[in-house]
């Protein structure tokens, strides 16, 4: 997950997609454009995540039933 630095992005995302639609930008260059805060990279291994994953689907599940 990227967090950029500029976390209210409510008015520069219509802007973005405003130019965009006119052709201004390409989606690769307002990825150019950011300037990232912090990288978050998963600490768990993939199939602990995958345990909690299921167990988290299945609690849903039976809220459902």
């Amino acid at each position: 997950v990227v967090r950029p630095k500029l976390l209210d992005s409510t008015a520069a995302g219509a802007a973005y997609l405003a130019g965009i639609t006119v052709g201004l930008w390409r989606p690769k260059d307002i990825m150019a454009m950011q300037a990232v805060e912090r990288i978050f990279r998963p600490a768990m291994p993939l199939k602990a995540a995958q345990a909690r994953y299921a167990g988290w689907q299945k609690a849903v599940r039976q809220t459902m039933t």
